[in-house]
């Protein structure tokens, strides 16, 4: 069982990674149609399945990053900057200096949690890893450190940090000259890293298991290039100059791509290496790039410069980017069975048990053995047994039919089936108490449950964003399309962060 989970997680990064690279050179950024109000956007995020941005002395969230509504926020802020550390949205809020943290678990109801007074610096940078929170001031040479944003610890003297991210368990820091400095707690900082040529870092990035830095070369004499610095594990970088554009000035990561911008150009890169560059249409530096729903969205700090590229929504006419499921759903490699038509995915259909067999057997990569007897007496002419997928699978012992003798091959696949299937293929062992009203303790899933949630594999903060906390689970309705993708698409995430 473990050689088989470990075979269909490879499977999903695979075909997740492929598909990223396969459309890196083929993106089109577009300049959607301004909202009918002026907005200064300043920052962006995204995550539990909405785009947040701060605008002006607001904040305002977006499910597809093209129409956006008002949230009410207590307090007067001349600006904000948003960040997103998997669990919450989180706000500096900016009066006279930006001194305030504001939180939101689902960027619509926001709450104060912690207000500075005292120091002339205002806070700059957010990372959250390792369960602490860690923030960097705007012109001291500090960070502060928090496991709750109400007890916080002061580092020692560190480099004026310009960027901060996390990854690989450790927080990961920039100065403007390039030196890389990083910390397992905020606390405690080590430099690892310093180039041997003058350049400017004005933003950092993790994903995909690389950190990848942008900015721009330093006075040398010579015309402005933009440079890249990346690596694999916080502690050995490489220094790339391009030969354009001049500068790059912000840096994000989603779908296996990274994308940075810089006031003349947009950029794009599957590994941190190659980079697509092209025009950057607002024709001012952007302030802020975020990943979400199959499509990355850029802002700028001036009136409505928000731009658009969609990495996803070309395998399906009915899963355009915008739709929360969109990646996933190109992953799904159900694409080609008589349930799936080349162009269309149905994403609010039931996912079959018919349909999960395929999935299983193409994951084992056994052969279909359509000339093989089936056992059961409910599968003449069906497309499963013809095109040979319930024989192999069921020599491999991968399913079992119901005591009447039938497989009943049409069945729709219940949440609470799904969700469990998901937690074994994660190794997750059942236990624990499920967030969902109606998951009692003695429900046969409810320990399935409880694993995947706490593992991330389901609720308001999982990657895909579904069934949030608080509320019903429905373990015996059926599971949509759209939500089996995204639950394994979950999975996929869950082994990567490993």
């Amino acid at each position: 069982m473990r050689a088989f989970r470990t075979a269909l997680i490879t499977l999903f990064v695979l075909l997740l990674s492929t598909t990223a690279s396969a459309q890196a050179a083929t993106v089109v950024w577009r300049w959607p149609a301004a909202p009918s109000d002026e907005m200064v956007i300043t920052s962006i995020a995204y995550g539990a399945g909405r785009f947040t941005v701060s605008a002006g002395g607001a904040l305002r969230t977006s499910t597809d990053g093209l129409a956006w509504s008002d949230v009410p926020v207590d307090g007067d802020y001349r600006s904000f900057k948003v960040f997103y550390t998997g669990k919450e949205f989180v706000a500096i809020g900016c009066g006279v200096r930006c001194d305030t943290i504001l939180t939101s678990s689902d960027g619509l109801s926001w709450e104060t949690r912690y207000q500075q007074t005292g120091r002339v610096s205002g806070f700059h940078e957010l990372a959250y890893g390792n369960g602490r929170y860690v923030v960097s001031y705007d012109n001291a040479a500090r960070t502060l450190s928090s496991a709750d944003l109400a007890e916080w610890i002061e580092s020692g003297p560190v480099p004026l940090l310009q960027a901060l991210a996390f990854g690989r368990g450790l927080f990961v820091g920039a100065d403007w000259e390039g030196a890389i400095v990083t910390s397992p707690d905020g606390v405690e900082w080590t430099e690892v890293f310093r180039p041997e040529r003058p350049v400017l870092i004005h933003d950092l990035a993790y994903g995909g298991g690389l950190f990848v830095a942008v900015g721009e070369t330093g006075d040398t004499g010579e015309p402005k290039r933009a440079v890249v610095l990346t690596s694999p594990d916080a502690s050995h970088w490489t220094l790339q100059v391009l030969d354009e554009p001049e500068r790059l000035q912000q840096v994000a990561y989603g779908n296996g791509l990274f994308v940075a911008s810089g006031p003349d150009a947009l950029a794009l890169s599957a590994g941190g290496t190659d980079w697509e560059t092209g025009p950057n249409l607002t024709g001012r530096a952007l302030s802020g790039v975020a990943y979400g729903a199959g499509r990355f969205v850029a802002v700028g700090n001036t009136v409505d410069p928000v731009l658009t590229v969609d990495v996803c929504g070309t395998e399906f006419e009915d899963v355009p980017a915008g739709t929360p499921w969109c990646d996933a759903a190109e992953a799904l490699p159900l694409e080609g069975t008589i349930k799936y038509s080349p162009r269309s995915f149905s994403a609010e259909s039931p996912f079959t048990r018919a349909e999960l067999v395929v999935l299983l057997v193409r994951t084992a990569g056994a052969t279909p053995a359509p000339d093989q007897p089936v056992p059961f007496t409910d599968i003449a002419g069906h497309w499963a047994a013809e095109q040979g997928y319930l024989q192999a699978a069921l020599g491999l012992g991968l399913i079992s039919g119901f005591p009447d003798g039938t497989f009943r091959p049409d069945a729709p696949v219940t949440r609470a089936q799904m969700v469990r299937l998901a937690a074994a293929l994660a190794g997750l062992e059942p236990g624990g108490e499920a967030p969902y009203l109606d998951v009692t303790g003695d429900a046969w899933f409810a320990g399935g449950v409880a694993a995947a949630h706490h593992s991330g594999l389901i609720g308001l903060h999982a990657p895909y964003s579904l069934w949030p906390e608080g509320a019903d689970f429905g373990g015996d309705q059926p599971i949509t399309r759209a939500e089996a993708a995204m639950v394994l698409g979950n999975l996929v995430k869950a082994q990567e962060a490993e």
